[in-house]
């Protein structure tokens, strides 16, 4: 039996809204570790599909200075960054 793409597509919109949402940042909580999911760059720091993902933890937001506010950790290395909440991430355990 062979399967086309019609049949395929039926049964992805059977599945629903929910199967294609994503987890982002503003879902975590405090304390949650997560990594950043890749997306086009340079492969040299900015970005890349060739390099290794960073294992962030989310803290509570602290503010720098009047423009600059910290959300999360870098583990590796204690650097502090700031992810907004659409970020799109991947919870993972550590």
């Amino acid at each position: 039996m062979t399967t086309n793409i019609a049949d395929l597509v039926k049964k992805d919109l059977e599945l629903g809204r929910d199967a294609y949402e994503a987890l982002t940042f503003k879902d975590l909580k405090v304390g949650e570790k997560y990594i950043v999911l890749p997306r086009p760059g340079d492969n040299h720091g900015h970005g890349g599909y060739k390099g290794c993902s960073y294992v962030f933890q989310k803290i509570k937001a602290v503010k720098q200075d009047a423009f600059i506010w910290y959300n999360a950790i870098r583990l590796r290395d204690d650097v502090t960054s700031f992810f907004p909440d659409g970020s799109i991430i991947m919870k993972v355990e550590y």
